[in-house]
């Protein structure tokens, strides 16, 4: 059995009316300094969102319905829990 060649990432698909722009950075993402420290902390002052986090952080922060679907290890759970940690997230 050989090993398959991972298929390249595709482009985040959206769907809607007017959906929110993503966030090209995470203080894009209005989150509180706490967080922005830590993932500075983590991954560096240069770090950015995958395509993923950087679409759905904007629609869950909007109150619309987002479902993500990404392969494992993408970071797929990181949009669905950085959102309810911004104080301005409606709950």
């Amino acid at each position: 059995m050989t090993p398959s060649t991972p298929s390249p990432p595709l482009p985040p698909q959206i769907a809607g009316r007017n959906p929110p722009k993503p966030c090209r950075t995470f203080e894009e993402g209005s989150f509180p300094d706490y967080i922005l420290a830590v993932v500075e902390k983590e991954y560096g002052v240069k770090a950015a969102p995958t395509p993923v986090q950087a679409q759905a952080w904007p629609v869950a922060l909007s109150g619309r319905d987002c479902i993500n679907v990404a392969e494992t290890g993408t970071t797929c759970r990181l949009p669905a829990a950085l959102p309810p940690a911004n104080p301005l997230h409606p709950v």
